[in-house]
């Protein structure tokens, strides 16, 4: 039976929880042995439990992890990459705060992603009562009051009934789009779908773009924790990075740090390339000069992290207006075109 892999929460505590416990001078396998005697969660007890299992069998964690299969292959290399270096415990402290942040997205995006899914499932309502009670009883009066439409008035009552069915119809592919959205990030796999998604919608876009920059800074901290030359770790950070527009600005700040005849520092690449602000910028120089590049790199993370969260708010805030002015406008026209006949009607009878 195949394993089930863990979710990035969960990959989040393992990394930061032996972390802590290596800190400690708790040897590897009674750092696990204890981790899986601590939880109730059988997924993840079974993960340590088999990563247990191979590190007593002596093999490296990084392959006892990966001989588990519940484990991303990310988080593997870069445990192996730590091993290898001596700076294992480093390693896992970065990978905890890289995949608790990706469990914190996906949180995010789920609970932001049902608000426009009840707002829409509300509209399909409204309009199937309109179209289905209100407009019926409107078509019956006519009947009763003038024994027929005439062709003036036929053609209001049709455009009041395009009108609703158009609408009714957006809002039934927005429930639906919305709920697989929604089911979307209920799955760490999906992650990077979505973040295309939102790279694509007008009003997500620059969110969607700083958190690209955001997930690319803290997988750059991960390398850089390791102990590898800077150059080689934002070259492996970039390749990790499917937002069109960052990964071009990446790759030409990877060209500049390995020329040959004028190699720039990792912060006038960054600057000149319009990757990092000119503040940052000195943040990374003054960081790499003292020596303290990581630490300096994990601030800029968060922070990164924290806007694009704030930005993916403001972007969602602006749906509920949208989404009821469009619901007003449909509905408020649809009534107007059926009535404006009726008082036709009524006036001429008067």
């Amino acid at each position: 039976m195949a394993s089930k892999n863990l979710e990035s929460g969960a990959v989040g505590v393992f990394c930061e929880s032996i972390a802590v416990m290596l800190d400690a001078g708790i040897q590897t396998e009674e750092a696990l042995g204890l981790l899986g005697d601590s939880t109730n969660d059988s997924v993840f007890q079974q993960a340590c439990q088999k990563t247990y299992e191979g590190v007593v069998a002596r093999k490296p964690l990084a392959q006892a992890m990966a001989d588990t299969g519940m484990f991303p292959d990310f988080a593997v290399q870069m445990v192996h990459t730590g091993e290898t270096s001596g700076r294992l415990d480093g390693t896992l402290t970065s990978l905890a705060r890289y995949y608790n942040e990706e469990d914190r997205l996906l949180s995010k995006l789920h609970t932001s992603v049902m608000y426009p899914v009840a707002l829409f499932a509300l509209m399909s309502v409204i309009l199937i009562f309109t179209m289905a009670v209100i407009m019926p009883v409107f078509l019956n009066t006519y009947q009763e009051v003038s024994g027929g439409l005439a062709g003036g008035s036929f053609g209001f009552v049709n455009i009041a009934l395009a009108i609703g069915w158009i609408a009714l119809i957006m809002a039934l592919v927005g429930t639906v789009a919305t709920l697989v959205v929604a089911f979307m990030t209920k799955s760490q796999g999906n992650l990077h779908a979505i973040e295309g998604l939102l790279g694509r919608l007008p009003l997500t876009r620059d969110a969607s773009q700083q958190l690209a920059l955001s997930r690319f800074t803290t997988v750059l901290t991960s390398y850089a924790s390791v102990g590898m030359p800077v150059d080689e770790a934002l070259e492996r950070a970039a390749a990790t990075v499917d937002e069109p527009k960052l990964r071009a600005h990446l790759d030409a700040a990877v060209a500049d740090m390995q020329d040959p005849d004028e190699s720039k520092s990792l912060a006038q690449a960054m600057l000149d390339n319009d990757i990092y602000g000119p503040v940052y910028a000195r943040m990374l120089k003054v960081g790499d000069t003292s020596g303290r590049l990581e630490e300096v790199l994990d601030r800029m993370s968060d922070t990164f992290f924290e806007d694009a969260l704030v930005q993916m708010d403001e972007s969602l805030d602006r749906i509920e207006p949208a989404l009821t002015a469009f619901l007003t406008v449909t509905v408020g026209a649809a009534m107007i075109a059926v009535m404006v006949p009726l008082i036709g009607i009524l006036g001429s009878i008067g």
